[in-house]
């Protein structure tokens, strides 16, 4: 499935050192509207060990067989047969499986033959963190170079990142172009805007630091409203802020009773959202030159 474009992809982390700012909620829903209007080939990747994403989108039978068939991002960062520093060499453990024998169907639009796949979440990724640093490196060079050939097969890819300072942040934030920090107006969130710059700064160096966007979640009336304001009046993190916001709505909460995306759940008031997430969509699209 080659990507329809020449360029290399666009690679988003969607990121906030905070939890519960609905960085899940939006790389599904936000980019499965992405996908629509632009007929972009997208893949959404699971980088958080609670999988939340995954569980979002996939049943649970349907993720108990792809974890059976090691069909998850697990098999990205640990081949299936564990390292010996007798037997093998870094060209064997670099060998990744396929994309396409990975990845999960998710959407398709079937005139152009446009896809929109899920690389499922895997809790083992938890285990890296309790790794030495120099059991990583082989981790991340897999990793760096999924992506660097996923670049090739998509249009667009989104990186759902774990809401801390780890090794798998570390690892988004290195094969990143654009970092989508999701906020919703309170004073805790604001601060996991400012720790995503002082921690993208640390790591990366100030001049290496993916295109930051900014995108206020949740916003209703009253205080939010006034806590939004003031963000946008931010001398340094203002101009980074979209102009379209995502409105506070029932609907785009995680439901137990519901699998997918928010917008395709038959409701009333499923259009007004759709059309929000449209708008915002089209705006973010623009600064990603889609």
């Amino acid at each position: 499935m080659p990507s329809t474009r020449n360029r290399k992809a666009p690679v988003i982390a969607v990121l906030n050192m905070k939890g519960g700012v609905g960085k899940t909620t939006i790389s599904a829903n936000l980019f499965r509207e992405l996908f629509r209007i632009k007929k972009a080939n997208t893949l959404l990747i699971d980088l958080d060990a609670q999988f939340n994403l995954t569980q979002l989108l996939m049943t649970r039978s349907e993720y108990d067989q792809l974890l059976s068939e090691e069909k998850t991002i697990h098999s990205v960062f640990q081949h299936e047969v564990p390292d010996s520093v007798f037997a093998v060499s870094e060209e064997y453990h670099l060998k990744l499986p396929s994309i396409d024998s990975i990845v999960f169907n998710l959407k398709h639009i079937r005139s152009d033959d446009i896809r929109l796949q899920l690389l499922p979440g895997d809790f083992r990724l938890a285990m890296l963190n309790l790794k030495e640093r120099a059991e990583l490196r082989i981790p991340r060079k897999r990793f760096k170079l999924f992506i660097e050939n996923a670049r090739d097969n998509y249009d667009l890819i989104v990186i759902d990142c774990n809401p801390s300072t780890s090794f798998l942040t570390a690892c988004a934030l290195e094969v990143a172009s654009n970092l989508l920090v999701p906020v919703r107006p309170d004073k805790f969130s604001v601060l996991g805007v400012e720790m995503v710059l002082n921690f993208a700064q640390i790591f990366l160096g100030s001049g290496l630091i993916p295109d930051i966007k900014i995108l206020l979640n949740d916003v209703g009336q009253g205080e939010p409203i006034q806590i939004a304001n003031g963000l946008r009046a931010h001398g340094s993190l203002g101009p980074m802020v979209l102009v379209n916001e995502l409105s506070h709505s029932q609907l785009l909460r995680a439901r137990t009773d519901f699998t997918g995306f928010a917008p395709d759940r038959k409701v009333a008031y499923r259009t007004a959202v759709k059309d929000n997430l449209t708008e915002i969509a089209r705006e973010y699209s623009r600064s990603l030159g889609l």
